[in-house]
């Protein structure tokens, strides 16, 4: 990359390595935990403006606003993290399947992935927020119930992507090579096919990285994500 898409790219890393920082290095940076709602002082009190003792101020439940945001940093790379390596494997063990025996298996598979497709992606996430959560409130149970809806949300994508690859690919003279000499259907999946279809896989990976932040505050918002951001 050159000029501008150079200057982009290093401003992009640049905000990715803060926030990943601050996600790490969260108990060290806030001055609060992430539920505490007083100090030697007594109560914080439920919408206190900005102050020297609460920098953004407070929420309505009293809860430090600086503190929850520092503290969300890293329930959101929990997130991303568990959403994008499920949605990943799911998504092109099932493309790898679909994509190279074809057939009635190809057929389901599709439908079922254009289906999901077919919904707007922040509808179906709530949808399945509610669903998996089943009364959660915990912190885990609420990082699971959102990485799992998010991870519904992007496995049609690496699915169509990678099945479109091995589509393509079993075609190959090589594949066909493969084949004559008695490579079984597992090594030739996994061994040519796979390791030659992956290669668009990294630029999906931070697409959806930055949209499941985007994902995730919008069930935070709604308060479907059972206490897992602010």
């Amino acid at each position: 990359s050159v000029g501008l898409q150079r200057g982009m790219l290093v401003v992009g890393l640049a905000l990715t390595g803060v926030f990943i920082l601050t996600a790490i290095f969260a108990p060290v940076i806030a001055p609060y935990g992430f539920a505490q709602l007083k100090d030697a002082q007594g109560q914080f009190g439920s919408q206190q403006p900005p102050s020297p003792a609460h920098i953004w101020g407070t929420t309505v439940g009293g809860y430090d606003v600086f503190s929850r945001v520092i503290w969300g940093a890293q329930t959101a790379i929990l997130v991303i993290v568990v959403a994008v390596i499920l949605s990943i494997f799911a998504g092109v063990v099932l493309g790898l399947i679909s994509g190279y025996f074809g057939g009635w298996v190809d057929r389901v598979l599709v439908v079922i992935a254009d289906a999901i497709y077919a919904f707007p992606s922040l509808l179906l996430a709530i949808v399945m927020a509610i669903v998996i959560s089943g009364g959660q409130s915990s912190l885990w149970g609420g990082i699971l119930a959102a990485a799992i809806s998010i991870t519904v949300v992007y496995i049609p994508q690496y699915f169509r992507v990678i099945r479109s690859e091995v589509v393509r690919i079993k075609a190959e003279a090589y594949v066909e090579s493969a084949k004559v000499v008695g490579a079984s259907n597992g090594r030739i999946m996994f061994r040519h096919v796979l390791r030659n279809s992956t290669r668009t896989l990294p630029l999906i990976f931070t697409l959806n990285s930055s949209d499941a932040i985007l994902t995730l505050a919008a069930l935070g918002f709604l308060g479907l994500d059972r206490k897992s951001v602010v």
